[in-house]
Protein backbone atom coordinates (compact mmCIF):
# COMPACT_ATOMS: atom_id res chain seq x y z
CA UNK A 1 0.00 0.00 0.00
CA UNK A 2 0.79 3.17 -0.50
CA UNK A 3 1.92 5.64 2.02
CA UNK A 4 0.32 8.92 2.78
CA UNK A 5 1.13 11.92 2.72
CA UNK A 6 1.33 13.74 6.42
CA UNK A 7 -1.59 16.29 5.10
CA UNK A 8 -4.00 13.33 4.57
CA UNK A 9 -3.20 12.46 7.81
CA UNK A 10 -4.86 15.59 9.96
CA UNK A 11 -8.30 15.51 10.90
CA UNK A 12 -10.26 18.10 9.14
CA UNK A 13 -11.71 20.84 11.83
CA UNK A 14 -14.99 20.25 12.74
CA UNK A 15 -17.04 23.93 12.60
CA UNK A 16 -15.55 27.26 11.90
CA UNK A 17 -12.92 29.19 13.98
CA UNK A 18 -15.03 31.67 16.46
CA UNK A 19 -12.78 34.15 17.24
CA UNK A 20 -13.40 36.51 14.76
CA UNK A 21 -17.00 36.65 15.30
CA UNK A 22 -16.29 37.19 19.25
CA UNK A 23 -14.04 39.73 17.89
CA UNK A 24 -16.98 41.54 15.20
CA UNK A 25 -19.25 41.37 18.15
CA UNK A 26 -17.24 43.05 20.63
CA UNK A 27 -16.04 45.61 18.41
CA UNK A 28 -19.63 46.73 17.41
CA UNK A 29 -20.53 48.07 20.74
CA UNK A 30 -16.96 49.76 21.63
CA UNK A 31 -17.00 51.58 18.23
CA UNK A 32 -20.31 53.26 18.81
CA UNK A 33 -19.80 54.28 21.91
CA UNK A 34 -16.98 55.77 21.08
CA UNK A 35 -18.63 57.68 18.39
CA UNK A 36 -21.24 58.92 21.21
CA UNK A 37 -18.16 59.99 23.34
CA UNK A 38 -17.24 62.01 20.17
CA UNK A 39 -20.21 63.69 19.60
CA UNK A 40 -20.94 64.39 23.17
CA UNK A 41 -17.49 66.10 23.48
CA UNK A 42 -18.26 68.19 20.31
CA UNK A 43 -21.81 68.96 21.42
CA UNK A 44 -20.27 70.42 24.63
CA UNK A 45 -17.89 72.72 22.81
CA UNK A 46 -20.23 73.97 20.18
CA UNK A 47 -22.76 75.98 22.31
CA UNK A 48 -19.67 77.56 23.97
CA UNK A 49 -18.40 78.82 20.42
CA UNK A 50 -21.40 79.61 18.90
CA UNK A 51 -22.94 81.81 21.50
CA UNK A 52 -21.22 84.85 20.90
CA UNK A 53 -21.84 84.32 16.87
CA UNK A 54 -25.47 83.83 18.03
CA UNK A 55 -26.84 87.97 18.35
CA UNK A 56 -25.54 88.67 14.91
CA UNK A 57 -27.31 85.95 13.42
CA UNK A 58 -30.78 87.20 14.75
CA UNK A 59 -31.92 90.19 12.50
CA UNK A 60 -34.88 91.96 12.71
CA UNK A 61 -37.57 91.11 9.25
CA UNK A 62 -37.16 93.77 6.75
CA UNK A 63 -41.18 94.10 6.47
CA UNK A 64 -44.16 92.79 6.91
CA UNK A 65 -44.23 88.96 6.00
CA UNK A 66 -46.36 88.28 2.69
CA UNK A 67 -46.93 84.67 3.58
CA UNK A 68 -48.56 85.35 6.92
CA UNK A 69 -51.72 83.64 5.62
CA UNK A 70 -50.66 80.67 4.55
CA UNK A 71 -50.87 77.24 6.69
CA UNK A 72 -47.30 75.88 6.82
CA UNK A 73 -47.93 73.91 10.21
CA UNK A 74 -46.93 70.10 10.11
CA UNK A 75 -50.88 69.50 10.60
CA UNK A 76 -52.31 71.74 7.40
CA UNK A 77 -52.03 71.36 4.04
CA UNK A 78 -49.00 73.33 2.86
CA UNK A 79 -49.85 76.65 0.98
CA UNK A 80 -53.41 76.70 2.27
CA UNK A 81 -55.15 79.52 3.52
CA UNK A 82 -56.56 79.26 6.88
CA UNK A 83 -59.27 82.62 7.15
CA UNK A 84 -62.05 83.22 4.61
CA UNK A 85 -62.62 86.40 3.45
CA UNK A 86 -65.97 88.35 4.03
CA UNK A 87 -65.43 90.78 0.69
CA UNK A 88 -68.56 89.24 -0.70
CA UNK A 89 -71.95 91.32 -0.67
CA UNK A 90 -74.48 90.13 2.02
CA UNK A 91 -77.26 89.08 -0.57
CA UNK A 92 -74.87 86.88 -2.82
CA UNK A 93 -75.98 83.41 -1.45
CA UNK A 94 -80.10 85.35 -2.41
CA UNK A 95 -79.14 84.97 -6.32
CA UNK A 96 -82.48 83.91 -8.11
CA UNK A 97 -80.59 81.70 -11.03
CA UNK A 98 -78.76 80.14 -7.72
CA UNK A 99 -81.48 79.67 -5.11
CA UNK A 100 -83.74 78.13 -8.54
CA UNK A 101 -80.61 75.86 -9.01
CA UNK A 102 -80.97 75.00 -5.53
CA UNK A 103 -84.63 74.10 -5.64
CA UNK A 104 -83.70 71.76 -8.82
CA UNK A 105 -80.98 70.12 -7.42
CA UNK A 106 -82.91 69.26 -3.91
CA UNK A 107 -85.57 67.16 -6.34
CA UNK A 108 -82.58 65.48 -8.39
CA UNK A 109 -81.04 64.56 -5.04
CA UNK A 110 -84.44 63.34 -3.84
CA UNK A 111 -84.41 61.08 -6.77
CA UNK A 112 -81.23 59.78 -6.62
CA UNK A 113 -81.86 58.96 -3.13
CA UNK A 114 -84.77 56.83 -3.90
CA UNK A 115 -82.99 55.23 -7.23
CA UNK A 116 -80.31 54.12 -4.40
CA UNK A 117 -83.19 52.42 -2.14
CA UNK A 118 -84.37 51.22 -5.49
CA UNK A 119 -81.03 49.41 -6.58
CA UNK A 120 -80.77 48.33 -2.66
CA UNK A 121 -84.19 46.52 -2.81
CA UNK A 122 -82.90 44.74 -5.91
CA UNK A 123 -85.38 46.75 -8.33
CA UNK A 124 -82.92 47.45 -11.77
CA UNK A 125 -85.26 49.09 -13.53
CA UNK A 126 -86.36 51.78 -11.26
CA UNK A 127 -83.05 52.44 -10.67
CA UNK A 128 -82.35 53.50 -13.78
CA UNK A 129 -85.42 55.22 -14.55
CA UNK A 130 -85.57 57.47 -11.20
CA UNK A 131 -81.72 57.86 -11.16
CA UNK A 132 -81.49 59.35 -15.17
CA UNK A 133 -84.00 61.65 -13.84
CA UNK A 134 -82.19 62.71 -11.20
CA UNK A 135 -78.67 62.91 -12.91
CA UNK A 136 -80.39 64.98 -15.55
CA UNK A 137 -81.98 67.73 -12.77
CA UNK A 138 -78.55 67.63 -11.52
CA UNK A 139 -77.10 68.40 -14.61
CA UNK A 140 -79.25 71.00 -15.55
CA UNK A 141 -78.56 72.14 -11.70
CA UNK A 142 -75.31 72.67 -12.74
CA UNK A 143 -75.39 74.58 -15.66
CA UNK A 144 -77.53 77.32 -14.44
CA UNK A 145 -74.94 78.01 -12.34
CA UNK A 146 -71.86 77.44 -13.60
CA UNK A 147 -70.83 80.43 -14.69
CA UNK A 148 -72.25 82.66 -12.22
CA UNK A 149 -69.86 80.05 -9.46
CA UNK A 150 -66.63 80.85 -11.55
CA UNK A 151 -67.67 84.55 -12.05
CA UNK A 152 -67.81 85.13 -8.02
CA UNK A 153 -64.77 82.29 -7.55
CA UNK A 154 -62.87 85.09 -8.99
CA UNK A 155 -64.49 87.99 -7.65
CA UNK A 156 -64.19 86.71 -4.02
CA UNK A 157 -61.52 84.30 -3.80
CA UNK A 158 -61.27 82.85 -0.28
CA UNK A 159 -65.03 84.06 0.77
CA UNK A 160 -66.85 82.57 3.10
CA UNK A 161 -70.48 82.99 1.05
CA UNK A 162 -68.20 81.40 -1.92
CA UNK A 163 -67.13 78.51 -0.06
CA UNK A 164 -70.67 77.79 0.73
CA UNK A 165 -71.96 77.39 -2.73
CA UNK A 166 -68.96 75.64 -3.43
CA UNK A 167 -69.77 73.11 -0.69
CA UNK A 168 -73.52 72.92 -1.86
CA UNK A 169 -72.00 71.80 -5.24
CA UNK A 170 -69.88 69.36 -4.13
CA UNK A 171 -72.91 68.15 -2.34
CA UNK A 172 -74.48 67.83 -5.78
CA UNK A 173 -71.71 65.96 -7.38
CA UNK A 174 -71.65 63.64 -4.90
CA UNK A 175 -75.33 62.52 -5.37
CA UNK A 176 -74.86 62.93 -9.03
CA UNK A 177 -72.05 60.36 -8.80
CA UNK A 178 -74.02 58.11 -7.12
CA UNK A 179 -75.89 57.26 -10.38
CA UNK A 180 -72.96 57.73 -12.70
CA UNK A 181 -73.55 54.26 -14.08
CA UNK A 182 -77.25 54.79 -15.38
CA UNK A 183 -78.01 54.94 -18.59
CA UNK A 184 -80.37 57.84 -20.07
CA UNK A 185 -81.81 55.83 -22.46
CA UNK A 186 -85.04 53.99 -20.60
Amino acid sequence: MARRSERDHQRPQNGINLLPVVLLIAAIPLAALAVAVVTNKKKKESPQQASPAAPAAETLPSGPNPFADIDNSPGGTAGTRTVHSNRAPVGLLQNPAYLAACALASEGITLVNEAEKARKAGDEDTFQRTGAVGRAKLDVAFERVGDWVLEIQDLYPNDQQVARVERELQRWDRARRKVRKVSGAR
